[in-house]
């Protein structure tokens, strides 16, 4: 099951009423497995191409809750 969407910024656009807002990738999840906690990981991202801060070679990635889809017939939440 997955517990958490890991992402990290990769840029900024306007959105319609010309606020400036991030935009963000995601690169993972975390899941709840039989054994315990685990990650899994897009194996086409390469966190080096995000920005760091100078001097810094980390990229900070942000730990979201998954929150469940409504979905299109309105039945109900969907999970992620």
């Amino acid at each position: 099951m997955i517990k958490k969407r890991l992402v990290v910024k990769n840029g900024t656009y306007t959105n319609k009423n010309g606020e400036e807002k991030n935009s963000y990738v995601t690169i993972g999840h975390i899941h709840d497995g039989q054994y315990g906690e685990y990650i899994t990981l897009e194996s086409h991202i390469n966190l080096a191409a995000f920005d760091r801060r100078e001097g810094d070679s980390r990229v900070m990635v942000n730990a979201y809750d998954v929150e469940p889809k409504k979905s299109f017939k309105g039945d109900g939440d969907v999970p992620f």
